[in-house]
């Protein structure tokens, strides 16, 4: 089947304004769930949009860390044809200031239904149309060439032959679907 992925928006943190000093009264922010749920009491219902509208730029707000450990930073951006371009952006380090290499990933998604595992999340199944890699230093392309050699029983033996190096800061394509 087709790869599984969870989507879920990133909405800002609400800020609260403390209170003045002055003799009015202070202006102060609620957080939306407190808004929604006082608008609930008043009787106004809230709709979801089913399918979610994914159309635009989705940016990590910070660097992310995964097991591993793997440190990335990501950029997606989404059409209203459900075609996606996402950037992935690797690094050495946990706070992403020493980058490794990025991935530049295009694609197509379906979304499926409403996550019951991570709430406002939707699940989709993707198709990768091309994947390709950038190198941001020697080091970079000698550790994954060699992740990639040893993954064998995948198929992916003498991807890169040893000997043979990539260019730092070139686009290497990873998969075509054309080809």
């Amino acid at each position: 089947g087709a790869p599984s992925a969870l989507l879920t928006p990133f909405f800002p943190p609400f800020f609260f304004l403390p209170p003045c000093a002055a003799a009015e009264p202070p202006l102060r922010w609620e957080p939306r769930c407190r808004q929604q749920l006082r608008h609930l009491q008043d009787g106004a219902r809230i709709a979801a949009r089913l399918p979610p509208r994914l159309e635009g730029h989705w940016v990590s707000t910070g660097c992310e860390v995964r097991p591993g450990p793997e440190f990335l930073t990501r950029s997606y951006l989404f059409y209203a044809n459900r075609l996606f371009k996402a950037y992935q952006f690797y690094y050495w380090d946990p706070s992403c200031r020493e980058p490794s290499y990025s991935l530049v990933i295009k694609g197509k998604l379906r979304l499926r239904q409403a996550s019951w595992i991570t709430r406002g999340a939707t699940e989709a199944d993707y198709h990768l149309h091309k994947v390709g890699i950038v190198f941001h230093s020697q080091k970079a392309m000698r550790e994954v060439a060699s992740w990639i050699n040893q993954t064998s029983s995948e198929g992916c033996s003498g991807f890169l032959p040893p000997g043979r190096t990539w260019a730092s800061g070139a686009l290497y394509e990873l998969l075509s679907a054309k080809s």
